[in-house]
């Protein structure tokens, strides 16, 4: 019986205990035109906009105004403000430069397929004696100033040569063109240039830089092997052997005493 009642003492005590104290404070009268007697029971709650937590170098959209905006201003790229560069193909970072072969691509898109400039080919390429041909006299007359003088250029060429050939400047012109075609002569440009690189070819712009055009010559043949050469052609056309490469020796078989004459002047002393 004893617990009975202390457990109907405690279902009546308890309710008492924690029941809610009468409000003291006077509030103010609400400007909404709300009753106090509506505004007890009513209950106004404002969303609050807080901003969504943004992540460094990723977008966050906002509540108050709906943009995108990127966090540049984090705590990584402060500690760490190297990482912010734009590394390329000419300035790779330390650790990156050894795996580039096998991370870039074979063709990168921020380099050009052609050169912006067409490099130029080498002054002087020696001759193979498999491509020697049979000169005439005036070839070798020019190739004879060439050998003592090696780069000269073409007006000077012309003030060297001998009086009795009786050659215009534009024919010796035409004859060097020619000796650089079979490769007995390397020439280049020393004039004033205005060139435009149309796909890898040069176009001279200026009309004044065309008509003007000043070229230097070296001779692409050596003298003691041109001398062996003639030799060994006379002798075997001469000879009328079927070994003859008759494209060398098309000066020769319009004039039956160019070998003579080639191999008296190739064995006189070089004159500077």
């Amino acid at each position: 019986m004893r617990i009975i009642s202390l457990i109907l003492l405690n279902l009546f005590i308890t309710p008492y205990l924690f029941a809610q104290q009468p409000d003291t404070l006077i509030s103010s009268p609400d400007s909404s035109g709300i009753s106090a007697q509506q505004s007890q029971s009513l209950v106004l709650k404002k969303k609050p906009s807080v901003m969504q937590p943004t992540m460094p170098q990723l977008p966050a959209l906002t509540e108050k105004n709906r943009t995108i905006h990127f966090d540049l201003r984090s705590e990584y790229r402060a500690r760490r403000p190297e990482e912010a560069n734009n590394f390329d193909a000419t300035n790779l970072p330390g650790h990156y430069k050894y795996e580039s072969i096998y991370r870039d691509p074979v063709f990168k898109p921020n380099l050009p397929i052609m050169p912006l400039e067409t490099p130029e080919p080498p002054f002087h390429r020696r001759l193979a004696l498999k491509d020697y041909v049979v000169p005439t006299r005036q070839e070798l007359d020019i190739l004879e100033i060439l050998w003592a003088k090696e780069n000269v250029m073409d007006t000077t060429l012309y003030s060297c040569l001998d009086t009795t050939m009786n050659v215009l400047f534009e024919d010796l012109n035409k004859m060097l063109a020619k000796m650089t075609q079979k490769g007995l002569v390397s020439r280049r440009i020393v004039s004033p240039r205005n060139e435009f690189n149309l796909f890898g070819r040069l176009i001279e712009m200026n009309a004044t830089n065309r008509r003007n055009r000043i070229f230097e010559y070296r001779s692409n043949v050596d003298r003691q092997l041109m001398r062996t050469f003639v030799e060994a052609n006379s002798y075997l056309f001469s000879e009328d052997s079927s070994i003859v490469n008759l494209k060398q020796l098309q000066a020769a078989r319009k004039d039956s005493t160019l070998f003579d004459d080639l191999n008296v002047k190739l064995h006189q002393p070089l004159s500077k």
